[in-house]
């Protein structure tokens, strides 16, 4: 919420005594600063109901400002009519959370990992590749059919039974935790693109309030002004000095918490833009307001499905299967692996006739 602080009131000046033309004081006697007119009570009951108007109009949100102002004057902030142009075309929450899972690159990386893991079980489960050898002889070895020139070998190897299957175990639970892993990454980017655009309508909300109660207190200060200026031509005073600083504190606070909702709003555009993979220049959009519905579900019914869908606790108890087929697999390993293959010598002429 955005709340304002009057200046601490000063005490009157004492009979007698008079002001420089820089602070704007005058001649009072006690008499005359306690005596005030019913335009007077009226005037601060508008201006302290707008105080209570800027504090609980502006609807709550995650973030706030409360500054206190002393009067300054500070630059005018842009009003919710001055909008920058609009670039992007998306205004729904659904087209903002299509675009953020087709675009985000987290997203985008989650499920390459879970796509490559999907193709470990079935390597896993198959048997290892065979083994071709080719042997060329620097000098042949003299056989008694004729001499042994090069040689060709094909060998399979066939892991101890159990093993294969061990391992694709392995694999398909990992393939699972990577799956999750997966959905992690897709419920974060949504949630983060929704609360990124609740913030921003929240944001463009406030501005739009801030400008209403801005408009208000700079037509109450110009008319506190103005029967303060009237007081100076010999008139009973109708608003006194306080009145009229305490209405430009307000405006003076007013444009200051203009400026920094307007400097909150665009940096969450440009988190928005990083969520949606676009640049942190892009301007966002009017966002279509979002009905909200009220929340019934009991709290042992929220705290049920969060124990069974969670999809930490599901990757968990995958870890711990694969955890346990690891287990076996290395016990697995102590046991031999068989081999088979297929063996070809190439011979040469022999030298000498053999003998038919």
């Amino acid at each position: 919420p955005v709340t304002g602080a009057w200046p601490a009131a000063t005490a009157s000046p004492r009979p007698g005594t008079t002001s420089t033309e820089g602070t704007i004081l005058t001649t009072r006697t006690k008499r005359e600063a306690s005596r005030r007119r019913p335009a007077a009570i009226f005037a601060a009951a508008l201006l302290a109901s707008l105080q209570v108007a800027c504090a609980s109009s502006v609807p709550a949100g995650p973030r706030g400002s409360t500054v206190s102002a002393q009067g300054a004057h500070l630059p005018r902030a842009p009003t919710a009519q001055a909008e920058r142009p609009v670039q992007a075309t998306e205004g729904s929450l659904s087209a903002i959370l299509q675009r953020a899972a087709r675009s985000n690159p987290k997203l985008a990386a989650a499920r390459s990992r879970w796509l490559a893991s999907r193709e470990r079980p079935s390597i896993a489960r198959s048997l290892p590749d065979p083994l071709v050898t080719y042997t060329e002889m620097v000098e042949p070895v003299q056989t008694r059919v004729g001499p042994w020139e090069r040689s060709i070998q094909i060998t399979q190897r066939i892991p101890f039974p159990s093993k294969l299957h061990a391992a694709a175990a392995v694999a398909t639970e990992k393939a699972r935790v990577s799956e999750l892993e997966y959905h992690v990454a897709l419920r974060d980017v949504m949630a983060e693109s929704k609360l990124s655009y609740y913030e921003l309508v929240y944001l463009r909300r406030a501005l739009r309030i801030i400008d209403q109660n801005r408009t208000l207190a700079r037509q109450l200060a110009e008319k506190a002004a103005a029967l303060h200026a009237q007081s100076k031509d010999g008139t009973p005073d109708a608003v006194s000095l306080f009145d009229t600083v305490k209405a430009e504190a307000e405006l003076a606070q007013l444009d200051y918490d203009a400026i920094t909702i307007a400097e909150l709003a665009r940096a969450e555009e440009a988190k928005l833009n990083g969520i949606l993979s676009r640049k942190s220049s892009t301007q966002v959009g009017p966002l279509k307001p979002t009905r909200f519905r009220p929340l019934v579900a009991p709290l042992e019914q929220l705290t049920d499905l969060a124990v069974r869908r969670r999809q930490e606790i599901r990757a968990a108890l995958h870890r711990v299967s694969a955890a346990q087929h690891s287990t076996r697999l290395a016990t697995l390993s102590q046991v031999p692996d068989f081999s088979v293959g297929l063996k070809h010598n190439f011979v040469g002429s022999s030298i000498a006739p053999t003998p038919g």
